[in-house]
């Protein structure tokens, strides 16, 4: 899978594109499991029970938001990231839920595309939410 990139060089308003092939970019990035805080304030891992009743966010509209379910966790729940860590994709429990998975995962090897080549977390959020627009995060993802 790869996205076509089409950056503006600010200073000199010229046009560039890229090709970029996100199952390469992905390899690159090294994951880590990120526990999650109970609305108790206790910090722990991720439970079976979890996984089972776990689905993504549909209310997520922005790529920073996707970032933050992904590596840190909305609403007291675990990442997307701790989850696939522990159960792989065990806890996707429907087709529906691999799908949408999937395009968000998209949105993400993007984002961490940009931080490995060169752009820091914040930037790479920036970029991808400009180049996003309007446009939902679904749209944006090449899967759909």
């Amino acid at each position: 899978m790869a996205f076509r990139l089409v950056p503006i060089d600010n200073a000199s308003a010229s046009v560039t594109s890229t090709n970029i092939n996100l199952d390469t970019a992905e390899s690159a990035h090294s994951q880590q499991s990120v526990p999650y805080r109970s609305s108790s304030g206790v910090t722990h891992e991720p439970t079976i029970s979890d996984a089972q009743r776990y689905s993504m966010s549909r209310g997520v509209s922005t790529v920073r938001e996707l970032w933050t379910e992904w590596h840190v966790g909305l609403s007291n729940r675990p990442s997307i990231e701790s989850l696939e860590k522990k159960y792989g994709r065990k806890w996707r429990l429907s087709s529906k839920e691999s799908k949408f998975y999937s395009r968000r995962h998209c949105v993400i090897k993007y984002v961490r595309f940009l931080i490995n080549q060169g752009s820091t977390v914040e930037s790479a959020l920036n970029i991808a939410e400009a180049e996003k627009g309007t446009r939902s995060i679904d749209a944006f993802s090449p899967s759909t």
